[in-house]
């Protein structure tokens, strides 16, 4: 019966173990996309004055630039955070 017990206290910590862990490291992803989004924003600023909003929204000539997506006249287009892509839509702006 004690051995049951035990069993039982380590499986659940073991899961308890896990949800810890995959929390942090889904913290660490977020840290680093948001670093990979702000390198991609800062090369575009580079090339056009484009204006920060939000956290994650930039406003240039009409057009808002998301991290997926850049959206003019009520129309998405996924930029897939291709850098020559971008810049080539944000001139047709």
């Amino acid at each position: 019966m004690l051995f049951i017990k035990f069993l039982v206290f380590v499986f659940c910590l073991g899961i308890i173990t896990s949800f810890i862990l995959a929390f942090f490291q889904a913290k660490k992803q977020r840290q680093e996309q948001k670093k990979k989004q702000e390198l991609f924003f800062q090369k575009i600023k580079n090339n056009y004055s484009i204006v920060k909003i939000s956290d994650d929204v930039y406003y240039y000539k009409g057009a808002y630039l998301t991290d997926k997506y850049l959206i003019v006249n009520n129309c998405k287009i996924r930029h897939y955070e291709d850098l020559l892509f971008t810049n080539r839509l944000l001139k047709c702006t």
